[in-house]
């Protein structure tokens, strides 16, 4: 299974998508000891929709307000919820820097 990491933020309302993160490594391998990828190389487009729509039906379904990380895995057609942490992850920074979103200013 791939493993995909998704930072984002919500007002409660609404919730935005910083980035969503490829794991190079299969799924089961710590984050922190991890290669990512910003943007995502070997996801496809319906499935990067997908992981962004349930991103956002998590975040506001948990009434999220602030940095929020969800953490997926794929394996074929298949999206499976590993973790979801209502709060800033270590990869904001990153994200920040990849994507030139400063997503915990946003969230501020």
């Amino acid at each position: 299974a791939t493993e995909i990491d998704v930072d984002a933020a919500s007002d409660g309302e609404d919730v935005l998508v910083g980035a969503i993160m490829e794991h190079l490594e299969e799924a089961g391998i710590h984050s922190g000891d991890s290669t990512c990828f910003i943007p995502a190389q070997n996801i496809a487009e319906d499935m990067l929709e997908r992981i962004a729509e349930q991103t956002k039906v998590i975040g506001i379904g948990l009434n999220i307000k602030g940095c929020f990380n969800i953490q997926f895995a794929i394996q074929g057609d298949d999206l499976y919820v590993l973790e979801v942490n209502p709060r800033s992850s270590r990869t904001v920074p990153f994200v920040a820097k990849a994507s030139g979103l400063p997503l915990a200013r946003i969230a501020a």
